[in-house]
């Protein structure tokens, strides 16, 4: 059984950086096909999202996680919202480019409740990335 690897976007360094941005960039601004897991259009239709919105966060948010659970990696996007008190997550596997899922957080949310002990901050993210690239295929 695996178990989920987290690290804060401000952890991540080096190589991993590039690996990461190139990989979103090939989707959000090469126009390549973005999909969407039944479970993300089940929350975009139960929490009023729309997919423009997601389109502009994936293309203006900011990274803030980067997970790995087995051979899938996500990477968590935030916006702020129009309404200005709320940001959309997006949660996106930049390796095959699909999004997995949508929510809404409070934008005054500092995370004073974010249990560090989740995140690895030595996680080897290029490695991780790398595996996940070759499992892909």
């Amino acid at each position: 059984m695996s178990f989920e690897e987290r690290i804060l976007w401000d952890d991540v360094e080096g190589e991993a950086v590039t690996t990461i941005y190139g990989l979103l960039m090939c989707y959000v601004l090469a126009d390549y096909k973005i999909s969407f897991k039944e479970h993300c259009k089940d929350r975009v239709k139960q929490r009023h999202i729309s997919y423009d919105e997601i389109l502009d966060t994936l293309r203006h948010g900011k990274l803030i996680e980067v997970h790995f659970l087995g051979n899938r990696c996500t990477v968590l996007l935030r916006k702020q919202r129009h309404n200005k008190a709320e940001d959309l997550i997006v949660v996106f596997n930049p390796v095959i480019g699909q999004v997995v899922s949508v929510y809404i957080n409070a934008s005054n949310d500092n995370h004073d409740t974010l249990r560090e002990e989740l995140y690895n901050k030595d996680l080897d993210v290029q490695k991780r990335l790398e595996q996940c690239i070759k499992n892909s295929r």
